[in-house]
């Protein structure tokens, strides 16, 4: 009987380790962040993702809208259970106006498999995804049409 128990708590486990990438790898990097994006007008919110480099992961998140004098833009990423938090975030909020900025940034090396991606903004939730990373993986989708 205990050998019976035994066996079937290893093979939870093996199943479950089957089921989950190695996250602990993961970093940011080749990030860029642009100006505020006014000569455009009011412009769609969108992410874009790509595989590029056969195990990362090029995301593009256009016309993320923040504070017209933002201080600092950043954008990092933190991991667990088969999820990427990407948090965007501004150092300083000092103006009554809002702007539309571009973060372009790789994250990886990743393993194919299926993850969920969840974008924050200053730390609140804005936005939940779920990619099937592969050697072609492609995409993107309308996040928001503000109105300003």
């Amino acid at each position: 009987m205990k050998k019976i128990f035994f066996l079937l708590i290893l093979s939870g486990i093996l199943v479950f380790c089957e089921n989950t990438n190695d996250l602990k790898n993961i970093r940011i990097d080749q990030i860029s962040v642009s100006d505020c994006n006014t000569s455009k007008g009011v412009l769609s919110d969108s992410i874009k993702y790509k595989t590029i480099d056969k195990n990362y992961l090029s995301i593009e998140h256009l016309n993320s809208y923040f504070n017209c004098e933002p201080g600092k833009l950043s954008v990092n990423i933190s991991t667990g259970n088969n999820t990427i938090l990407i948090n965007e975030a501004e150092e300083q909020g000092s103006a009554n106006c809002i702007c539309p900025y571009d973060f372009k940034f790789r994250i990886g090396p990743m393993e194919y498999g299926t993850y969920n991606i969840s974008v924050t903004k200053g730390g609140a939730l804005y936005v939940d995804f779920v990619i099937d990373f592969a050697s072609n993986t492609n995409g993107g989708f309308l996040v928001a049409n503000p109105d300003i």
